[in-house]
């Protein structure tokens, strides 16, 4: 999806399902020209999604190697403030 096109329904449930099967949502200057915004959920004792942490940074400064490491330090704070609300991961116990 990009900001210069009107997106269907159909385009938007595809971009939906690639975030929950990713784990992130991605904006390449969808919102703001010159922006890109990644961000991730932040998840409940029972699982639902109740927030998300998120970081903005001009596009110039956004490669894939950066993008990555972005994703990752934002999904390690994500579970540990989810982990924080009582979430706990399939296949782990909290202590």
């Amino acid at each position: 999806m990009d900001n210069q096109h009107a997106c269907s329904e159909e385009e938007f449930l595809k971009e939906l399902e690639r975030v929950r099967s990713s784990g992130y949502a991605l904006d390449r200057e969808e919102n703001e020209p010159g922006i890109t915004c990644v961000a991730v959920p932040i998840r409940d004792h029972s699982r639902n999604v109740i927030a998300a942490i998120s970081m903005s940074q001009p596009s110039a400064k956004v490669n894939d190697t950066v993008l990555n490491e972005e994703i990752q330090l934002l999904q390690r704070a994500a579970e540990q403030i989810s982990t924080e609300m009582g979430y706990v991961q399939h296949g782990h116990l909290s202590v």
